[in-house]
């Protein structure tokens, strides 16, 4: 049995694989872009790309849905140029739209989550929506004989798929880099209009053409008035929107923003100067493991704004820093803009901390390994494991010291009881640290967790705080009894590579106030 062709001979299965999958490969291309358009309001992290997997999902769904049924009863070429032409309308909205939708959601009295789910709703389900009704029209307008409605679809949906994987790579691996996530956007509005007038047939009407090239000009043109292009955003690179300003009441100080949240505070004139309280108390418990140490080497698990790497090598220019900063753009903005000097002994591998230390395999080399990669609920979970500890322990001396700093909730603070167990499973000792002393009952905090498998003489960091740093000490030890019976009153989670839900345990800091 046979039925009437809508769409001409066979070869437009053809043309149609080629519409869906450039179609396909334009939806890809935006879910990407969605998270980093949103991270300097919102941040990444599980949640965010939870709701934009979800939401895109979504429009997909729908349009499927609603594209068959319009399939079924009026495919044609115009119709198919008509949905691409609003595709590209809607891709092309999201570029004013960004941070009109991003500062009316992040002002709205609800919790976090809810937050990126909206954003995400008002931005995005419109234009994958559109995208999705595609491939059924597509595929109505191919189908000549219902004998061969296998192979058609199954041909039709393997190359819009083989467009979503080549949309995911290009942006992924090339396009953010390259081209910076506003002008990807209009990038995809044009492609898809220039779809339009192909798969349309639309380029036979030469006065269309004209007036859609008009539209696109002024387009480009409001948008460029209306400043939808600029981005808050010194770099962008493919980790980070990255930003830094001068402080107002200490020009000499500047302010490192990565996404949302503030990373570092750097003196321009002053490398001991030190912006946290959790540096001054990495400073301060690090006093006495260095007394009969001349030349320290250390090893920074982030480098962000250099701001202790700095310190380090200024307070000890003997000594050397190995500096793993997985961002090439973090490290070029920090020695371009931050003051880092390039004559300080400071060594920077752009490479994820744990992929450098499973290929080197440093055994036995550092003093001290300082933890800074976490910030917040961004934190890197791979970093946080029972085997990760394992490689940070063999690099070490058998005297070392793994500092590091973590922020949660100390009454709610299930992260920081699973990362203490976690420790006490590598160390021989596993220290809780705060500046000043700690009230249970307070809120969002920072900790700063060091781990040795030789006991640390935290009696002597006062005096050698006064001797050496010139201050009085900050740092107060949370005591062994009160830790132990603290860890008791939650749950008895080590975290491993197999299990390690760090974003769940981070969940209740999204609706607290930082």
């Amino acid at each position: 049995m046979t039925q009437a062709s809508t769409g001409g001979p066979r070869w437009r299965v053809w043309q149609a694989s080629a519409v869906a999958f450039t179609a396909s490969a334009a939806t890809l291309v935006l879910e990407l872009v969605a998270g980093r358009l949103m991270a300097p309001w919102l941040g990444v992290n599980l949640y965010s790309w939870t709701s934009i997997i979800g939401v895109v999902l979504a429009g997909i769904a729908v349009g499927n849905y609603l594209g068959g049924r319009l399939a079924d009863r009026r495919a044609s070429n115009n119709i198919l140029a008509a949905i691409l032409l609003t595709g590209s309308a809607f891709a092309v909205l999201v570029l004013p739209l960004t941070a009109w939708v991003l500062n009316a959601v992040t002002d709205w009295p609800i919790p976090a989550y809810l937050q990126y789910l909206l954003a995400n709703v008002f931005l995005f389900l419109l234009p994958s929506l559109v995208l999705g009704m595609v491939s059924p029209v597509v595929i109505k307008l191919t189908l000549s004989d219902l004998g061969q409605t296998g192979s058609v679809v199954g041909r039709v949906y393997a190359w819009s798929t083989a467009g979503s994987i080549l949309g995911t790579f290009l942006t992924g691996f090339v396009l953010v880099a390259v081209f910076g996530t506003r002008s990807i956007v209009f990038a995809v509005a044009v492609v898809l209009l220039l779809l339009a007038i192909v798969a349309g047939r639309l380029f036979r009407r030469p006065l269309v053409v004209i007036v859609l090239a008009v539209i696109v000009a002024g387009a480009l043109f409001g948008l460029r008035q209306g400043n939808a292009f600029a981005v808050p955003c010194v770099e962008e690179s493919q980790y980070y929107c990255i930003l830094w300003y001068s402080e107002e009441d200490d020009p000499n100080v500047r302010v490192l923003i990565l996404d949302h949240m503030v990373q570092s505070y750097n003196n321009m004139v002053d490398p001991l100067e030190l912006g946290y309280g959790y540096e001054r108390v990495y400073a301060e418990v690090i006093q006495p493991g260095l007394v009969d140490v001349d030349s320290p080497r250390s090893l920074f698990i982030g480098g962000g704004g250099y701001t202790f790497p700095r310190w380090m090598q200024t307070k000890y220019p003997q000594g050397s820093s190995d500096v793993l900063e997985i961002d090439r753009e973090v490290y070029e903005v920090a020695y371009r803009d931050l003051g880092i000097s390039p004559d300080l002994d400071i060594s920077t591998y752009a490479v994820d901390a744990r992929l450098f230390l499973f290929l080197n395999r440093p055994t036995d080399e550092y003093d001290i390994v300082f933890g800074d990669a976490f910030h917040n609920f961004a934190v890197p979970y791979h970093l946080t494991t029972l085997e990760f500890n394992e490689l940070v322990k063999r690099s070490l001396k058998s005297d070392g010291i793994y500092v590091m700093n973590l922020i949660d909730t100390f009454g709610r603070g299930e992260f920081l009881r699973a990362y203490i167990r976690t420790a006490r499973q590598t160390f021989e000792n596993v220290y809780l640290i705060t500046e000043g002393d700690l009230n249970p009952r307070q809120g969002r905090s920072t900790f700063v967790i060091a781990m040795s498998d030789k006991p640390l003489d935290f009696d002597s960091v006062p005096t050698l705080a006064r001797a050496n740093l010139g201050r009085d000490s900050i740092a107060r030890l949370y005591p062994a009894e009160s830790l132990q019976e603290y860890l008791d009153a939650g749950s008895d989670l080590i975290l491993t590579d197999d299990f390690v839900p760090v974003d769940n345990l981070l969940s209740h800091l999204l609706d607290e106030d930082p």
